[in-house]
């Protein structure tokens, strides 16, 4: 029935818990996706089950689905071997893109072959990118890598990392180019370079919150002086 749809697109739907049940026939009948989009749906706990494979789906967006705490499992992401954009933003509760199905054995790894933009945005709970153990992650072909509004981001991966060819990268107003730097992104410090820009940010906002005490001290001492002051005149 739907083994033409090429291009779905969901959104204001309240009530959607899930897009498909595990081992559903209607859902197989659209793995020729290439374009899929959600967004507004609040309750939606299951984007992709781990029996689905979308092996021609080459846009991924999802946008202010609260109820996502993970993108899909680590099986279902390494059937997304077209995927050439993937685009989250404002998801309160999405803690990482993929679940873990185990540890992974030594040489175990996930590779996206064809994908060349990764953007997040907006996703206050997200503590990693993919926590997969000590499988290896390869990007082979991505070239831009932009994170804004990620607070609690620390780290890409526990993982082995390869992005060879990365030319850009944006984290909360630090950006890394090779037109500032001549060179192509030294892939192996992904990981140092969140970690730097988070260390960065937290101890900007823990002075900012210390100027906003201080500030709030010396305003407080401020009127305590000026009530001092009207007791001495009145007397």
């Amino acid at each position: 029935m739907f083994e033409r749809l090429t291009t779905l697109h969901l959104s204001k739907m309240p009530k959607l818990m899930h897009l498909w049940k595990e081992n559903s026939q209607q859902g197989r009948g659209i793995q020729n996706l290439e374009s899929l989009q959600v967004s507004y749906c609040g309750r939606l706990k299951n984007l992709v089950p781990s029996s689905m494979c979308f092996r021609n789906l080459h846009t991924l967006r999802v946008s202010k689905c609260h109820g996502l705490i993970s993108l899909a499992t680590s099986s279902t992401v390494k059937g997304l071997v077209q995927l050439k954009e993937l685009r989250i933003r404002r998801c309160k509760r999405m803690r990482e893109i993929a679940t873990n199905e185990g540890e992974g054995e030594a040489g175990d790894e996930i590779c996206f072959n064809q994908l060349y933009s990764l953007s997040l945005y907006d996703l206050p709970t997200l503590g990693s990118f993919f926590h997969l153990g000590n499988r290896t992650i390869k990007f082979p072909s991505l070239e831009y890598l932009y994170v804004h509004s990620c607070p609690e981001l620390k780290i890409f991966s526990n993982g082995v990392l390869s992005m060879q060819k990365l030319k850009h990268v944006g984290l909360d107003g630090n950006y890394w180019s090779p037109y500032q730097e001549g060179d192509l992104f030294p892939v192996e410090d992904v990981n140092t370079f969140i970690k730097r820009c988070w260390e960065k940010n937290n101890d900007l906002c823990l002075r900012q919150l210390f100027t906003q005490k201080t500030n709030a001290s010396t305003s407080e001492a401020g009127e305590e002086n000026d009530v001092d002051d009207l007791e001495d005149d009145s007397m």
